[in-house]
C-alpha cells in the first residue's frame, strides 16, 4: 500500500498525525509523499507505524512494461 493511501484511510489525510505516530518530522512525511525514498531508519518507523501495510517495496518505482 502506498503511504499516501494509508494516511488517507487511517488518519483522514492528516500527515502531522501520522508523523507523530511514526515518531518523525512532518516535513519528512511530506518529502516521502512527493517521491523521496526514506532512509533505512525512517523506512522501519513507517513499517512499524503502519503495522507492515507500507513497506520498502511501496517506495520503489513501478516497472514500466517494455
Amino acid at each position: 500500500m502506498k503511504l499516501e493511501h494509508y494516511i488517507e484511510i487511517n488518519h483522514g489525510g492528516n500527515r502531522s498525525e501520522f508523523a507523530r505516530r511514526a515518531n518523525m518530522h512532518p516535513m519528512n512525511v511530506s518529502r516521502y509523499l512527493r517521491g523521496r525514498i526514506p532512509d533505512r531508519d525512517n523506512l522501519e518507523k513507517i513499517r512499524i507505524a503502519t503495522n507492515g501495510q507500507v513497506a520498502y517495496s511501496d517506495f520503489c518505482p513501478e516497472k514500466v512494461a517494455s
